[in-house]
């Protein structure tokens, strides 16, 4: 805020509190506007499918899982999740941990199909209270160098080879298709 001395404009600083207040504000705003940027943005087409090319643009296709997530209403929301394991922390060391960080804060849930390798039982030990679920594959008989996610109406595919990439499908039928396969997957895993 200001307020004039003379001809001179005088700032004073507002409170965080304050800041915060009209953050929270412009942030309820913008929610209300989700619904028709959803009409503009070709939403409602029955299958939408982006590409990402690039480690950057990997670290999109996990921000659209915690966006997605943050405001799916779906009581039993959940992330499904089959993982390379290690390579995704080696390609991506700080993204993911904060990836964990943000969905720990929102306490959204995840079932995770992982490699049996040291860092994923490492992750297991702490499960209970970050809202994840594990089980494990053996990584020696079964190689697997992408990441596969299903979250709401979407499914995400990243390589974290040399080629790093992705693609975002959504279509509500794939969704529950390979949400269907993830959990025959997990169901006769132990």
């Amino acid at each position: 805020t200001y307020h004039l001395d003379g001809s001179r404009k005088l700032f004073s600083a507002e409170s965080p509190e304050t800041l915060l207040f009209h953050l929270e504000e412009s942030l309820t705003d913008l929610r209300g506007l989700i619904p028709l940027l959803h009409i503009t943005s070709g939403a409602d087409k029955k299958t939408k499918i982006r590409f990402f090319e690039g480690k950057e643009s990997v670290e999109k296709i996990y921000t659209d899982i915690l966006l997605t997530m943050k405001i799916n209403r779906d009581p039993q929301k959940e992330i499904l999740e089959i993982s390379s394991g290690e390579s995704t922390f080696e390609v991506m060391p700080e993204h993911r941990k904060q990836f964990i960080n943000k969905r720990i804060g929102e306490r959204i849930p995840i079932r995770w199909i992982a490699p049996d390798e040291p860092i994923s039982r490492k992750l297991d030990e702490t499960s209970a209270k970050e809202f994840r679920k594990i089980k494990f594959f053996d990584n020696k008989k079964y190689r697997f160098n992408v990441e596969i996610g299903i979250y709401a109406n979407k499914i995400s595919l990243i390589s974290l080879s040399k080629e790093h990439g992705g693609v975002i499908i959504e279509n509500k039928s794939l969704a529950e298709s390979f949400r269907s396969l993830f959990n025959l997957l997990w169901d006769s895993l132990k």
